[in-house]
């Protein structure tokens, strides 16, 4: 390994494993600064829009409703990754539409591209990053430009603070705030190997106070949070709430089952490597039982999910899709398909599938009730 793709690994936390093979290839060996931030600005291809997955935005609204609007102190954010700043400034959003005034609410916004922060602080978009359905609500937060170009009003753009940083060096970022109610790191723990995500959630946990906020992405529900988080239970929010304010430290790799003595792997085994992070292991063990178990559908739906966490959206859009064909209820595989479509630009395809994952989720509520009751009316 050269010395510039040890830097990624070392420094940065990357897992290697997903980056294209030609970038790898057109590595080289050593870099300056200026060189090495270049080469960063070209490997970084940021993916975002404004209330992206809308789900964890709308629990956001909700809880800061029920539990900090009499509060003295502000509201302190942290995003990090927040690339071109949709996020930091969506978060904004949702507490206002809670009921704080832009004057509450303080949200740090890291990011280690140049790039990306200059375009932030402009805070001007484009079509693109209004991609999520339902967003006229939220007209009246922008100044319009021109016929495809709105920016930010002033008021939000005040409560957004963006900072340079490195989200495997946050200890050493002095403009950081000690605490935070709330964190969303999405969608950067998936990309990092195990001992960067152990590194990443230590320095973020120790800025967290107990039952604070933590948002992830939907691949990241991973046991590193298990000792120290309870999940929200709001469906598509694929967030924690912080439990231990005492050690911060993470939990240990989830043990992977043995399967010594033993020719057929499980579907179990198979859930707790990509649990572990060890999505190459795991990928390998759902291709294995989808040759034993072709028309399994929790088979299928795993696989689609290992696949989109390795960054394979191909296969894992067939794969989630052959999920929904085996089991057309699977209200599971309907939001994995959703988030997929929404994260490629497709969001004609995600809205077709969020109406019919409300239609299937009723349904489902429907029969239960009926269960309970005994088919009465």
């Amino acid at each position: 390994m050269n010395n510039t793709l040890q830097y990624l690994v070392r420094c940065l936390g990357w897992d290697l494993r997903h980056l294209p093979e030609r970038d790898l290839a057109a590595m080289p060996d050593t870099v300056d600064d200026a060189t090495l931030q270049g080469l960063l600005e070209s490997l970084i291809v940021p993916e975002t829009w404004f209330m992206r997955d809308r789900e964890p935005f709308e629990f956001l609204t909700s809880y800061a409703r029920r539990n900090w609007l009499k509060r003295a102190e502000p509201c302190r954010m942290l995003s990090v990754p927040c690339a071109s700043g949709e996020e930091p400034y969506s978060i904004v959003m949702a507490l206002m539409e809670a009921g704080l005034p832009a004057g509450m609410i303080q949200v740090d916004a890291v990011d280690i591209s140049c790039r990306l922060l200059a375009a932030a602080r402009t805070a001007i978009y484009t079509g693109r990053s209004f991609r999520e359905p339902g967003q006229a609500r939220h007209a009246d937060y922008f100044q319009p430009l021109a016929p495809d170009r709105r920016q930010v009003r002033p008021a939000l753009r005040a409560a957004v603070r963006f900072i340079r940083g490195n989200a495997m060096a946050l200890d050493e970022c002095d403009e950081l705030a000690p605490r935070y109610d709330a964190v969303f790191c999405r969608n950067l723990l998936i990309y990092q190997h195990h001992a960067a995500r152990r590194q990443v959630w230590r320095q973020l946990a120790r800025r967290l106070d107990k039952g604070a906020l933590v948002f992830v992405g939907h691949a990241e529900m991973l046991s590193l949070f298990a000792s120290s988080c309870r999940p929200v239970p709001h469906r598509g929010a694929f967030a924690y709430y912080y439990q231990s304010s005492e050690d911060a430290a993470p939990a240990p790799p989830t043990p992977v089952p043995s399967s010594a003595g033993r020719t057929e792997p499980t579907l179990a085994e198979a859930r707790a490597l990509a649990d572990a992070g060890r999505l190459d292991e795991a990928a390998v063990m759902c291709r294995k039982l989808v040759e034993r178990h072709p028309l399994d559908a929790a088979v299928r739906l795993l696989q689609g999910i290992v696949l989109a966490a390795a960054g394979q959206m191909d296969a894992a859009e067939y794969c989630l899709e052959r999920a929904l064909y085996l089991d057309a209820q699977s209200t599971e595989a309907l939001l994995h398909l959703a988030l997929l479509k929404e994260k490629r630009g497709d969001g004609v395809g995600a809205g077709l599938l969020r109406q019919r994952l409300r239609r299937t989720a009723g349904d489902n509520c429907r029969q239960t009730a009926g269960d309970l009751t005994g088919g009465a009316a």
